[in-house]
């Protein structure tokens, strides 16, 4: 019987070629180069939504304590003592362990209220402390709410609700420079009339903005006008110098303006 037998043909593998290859790598690295800006922006919006959110729970535990004590705003006294909105003091030493005691924040007055110690922190804020790691707080409270600060009488102090004649345009409470941020008391400049320099910074972590919660309840990112304000970078070994003159500023004189009023 006559057999035939089939030779099998070789099976042909088909493959990229070396610049073939070049060139896909190539595209997923201007594809790349493309997206990570826009990731990027995409992530500091949400950081910039969460910590308005954060101010804004902040603020309502402010705003609930006072319900609770007779219209009383809590005590902002300087260095954070017990008793005070907020305990604790910041800086960039390792050895404090108040820098990352989230335990701190709760044991304020508001903190009953505040119930969240993640609140304290913004989450743009990323101010490490030498073999302790992220601080606590990013927050501070103005000087004139709760407590007398050093300054001319003839500006006004918020002790009680009541007390606010612009609370739409008196910030309570605002995210603090890093370098700058030491107790819960915030004091932009010394005295009332001077525009000239910080004595406390505003922080700067929201694309050169700042974040404010107010007296009225809401809460917003202010931009920057003058580069000096979010230029101040942040050294993670020294405390920010008290009194650090920038004069023509108009950034001074919007957180001023804001801070306290004439009587």
């Amino acid at each position: 019987m006559l057999q035939i037998r089939f030779k099998p043909q070789a099976t042909k593998i088909f493959g990229f070629t070396l610049i073939e290859l070049l060139v896909v790598i190539a595209i997923i690295a201007i594809l790349a180069a493309l997206l990570l800006p826009v990731l990027s922006r995409a992530k500091q919006r949400a950081y910039t939504v969460t910590c308005m959110n954060d101010a804004k729970q902040l603020n309502l535990a402010w705003i609930l304590y006072a319900g609770d004590n007779g219209e009383a705003v809590p005590p902002n006294p300087p260095w954070s003592p017990a008793g005070s909105w907020v305990c604790g003091f910041e800086d960039m030493s390792g050895g404090n362990s108040d820098n990352t005691n989230s335990a701190l924040m709760l044991q304020g007055v508001i903190g009953k209220y505040a119930k969240n110690a993640n609140i304290y922190h913004c989450p743009s804020d990323n101010s490490n402390v030498p073999g302790l790691g992220l601080r606590a707080r990013s927050f501070s409270m103005n000087a004139f709410v709760g407590s007398q600060p050093f300054t001319p009488d003839s500006y006004k102090v918020f002790l009680h609700m009541t007390d606010f004649n612009r609370p739409a345009d008196t910030f309570t409470l605002l995210d603090e420079h890093p370098d700058s941020i030491n107790d819960g008391w915030f004091l932009p400049v010394l005295s009332p009339a001077d525009t000239g320099d910080w004595q406390d910074l505003p922080g700067s972590f929201h694309n050169g903005a700042g974040n404010f919660a107010f007296a009225d309840g809401h809460s917003e990112i202010h931009k920057w006008k003058d580069n000096r304000t979010a230029g101040l970078k942040t050294t993670f070994t020294t405390a920010f110098p008290h009194g650090i003159v920038q004069g023509n500023n108009p950034d001074i004189q919007w957180v001023q303006d804001r801070t306290s009023a004439p009587r």
